[in-house]
């Protein structure tokens, strides 16, 4: 019975005879490689040295030989330096375009020896690979495109008021909110003196961070989704490091980003959101009376749909009105409604 084929190591070309291998030899030659722990003996795979390293294509990521199946243990011969003795055990798949000759070559071997060919080699390598995966992502979401960036624009009605409203708090390091921030106990808390559990803490302290820019992001985000409107470019591995290649990759690397920013984002805006409450407001009073606080005078209050602060610490004096719309408590998504999930599971 055959070994099962690692898909990781699946090549990246389309079947060519004139090319050089094709996707079911490199196939075939993986498997044999793991049942007999003997890359060499593959029919087609030559032992000759290599000699001329220009063009160089890998064909496979490292793999590590199953050197037990060798007659006592042997390691695999490189036909880079050593071709008629054992030197390796962990390779690659290569094959050479200036003899069109394919070989099993040792990692190290082939670094030390033909450097920048193998090095330049790798980064194609990567890069076909990546690009080849972002294929079948596109394939298998741009039927969705529409659905999930409207899952995206439909949370800026929430974000928009939310960042404004955080806009007022000020983010330079002298603002109210960083103050807060810096000097809270890790978070504003206070515990039981016997039993140490908390008695009660402050929610949504994220809302005071200087990263915290919730519209900002989203608009990043469904820029990121947006991409699926567009088409990849054509490409296929024969055409090179072309400029296709790099879109595609480029793209790619913004939607998978935009994918995985959503439901994170959409956890960040229903914890921060929970600070602009009455309860929150009551706790950091609490917390203020109770001999914690920096400030020498705290007065937070939420009426009539604005917040106000007054405060005083060593620094200066504070004094904020902000706008707390009743947008940003509008429902979100469930986490499960804005994580995308493929068919291979990649988000």
């Amino acid at each position: 019975m055959n070994a099962p084929v690692n898909h990781a190591m699946q090549p990246i070309f389309k079947p060519r005879q004139d090319f050089g291998p094709t996707a079911d030899f490199v196939a075939g030659w993986h498997n044999w490689t793991q049942e007999t722990g003997r890359p060499e003996d593959y029919p087609g795979v030559t032992k000759t040295r290599a000699t001329d390293s220009t063009g160089l294509r890998l064909l496979s990521e490292k793999i590590r030989v199953p050197v037990a199946r060798r007659a006592g243990g042997e390691r695999v011969p490189c036909p880079i330096c050593s071709p008629n003795r054992p030197k390796f055990v962990i390779g690659l798949m290569a094959y050479f375009p200036a003899d069109s000759g394919v070989r099993f070559i040792g990692h190290d071997c082939a670094d030390t020896h033909f450097t920048d060919d193998f090095r330049q080699a790798e980064v194609r390598f990567r890069a076909e690979v990546q690009a080849v995966e972002i294929q079948a992502l596109w394939t298998e979401l741009a039927p969705r495109g529409v659905e999930m960036a409207s899952k995206a624009v439909g949370l800026m009605t929430v974000t928009r008021p939310l960042q404004m409203c955080r806009d007022a708090f000020g983010y330079h390091i002298t603002d109210f909110a960083q103050f807060l921030y810096r000097n809270r106990p890790g978070s504003i808390s206070k515990q039981d003196e016997k039993t140490r559990k908390a008695v009660y803490s402050v929610a949504g302290l994220s809302f005071l961070s200087d990263t915290f820019r919730p519209h900002d992001k989203l608009r990043e985000i469904a820029s990121g989704i947006r991409e699926l409107h567009r088409p990849l470019p054509d490409w296929n591995s024969d055409s090179g490091t072309s400029a296709a290649l790099k879109e595609i990759g480029q793209r790619g690397q913004k939607l998978q980003a935009a994918i995985k920013a959503l439901p994170k984002l959409v956890s960040e805006i229903g914890d921060a959101r929970q600070f602009l409450t009455r309860e929150s407001f009551r706790r950091i009073d609490r917390w203020h009376r109770g001999g914690s606080s920096p400030f020498a005078s705290l007065l937070m209050e939420l009426e009539g749909g604005f917040v106000s602060v007054q405060a005083t610490s060593f620094e200066r004096t504070y004094s904020i009105r902000a706008e707390v719309s009743a947008d940003i408590f509008k429902a979100l998504p469930t986490l499960a409604e804005v994580t995308f999930r493929t068919s291979k599971g990649n988000k």
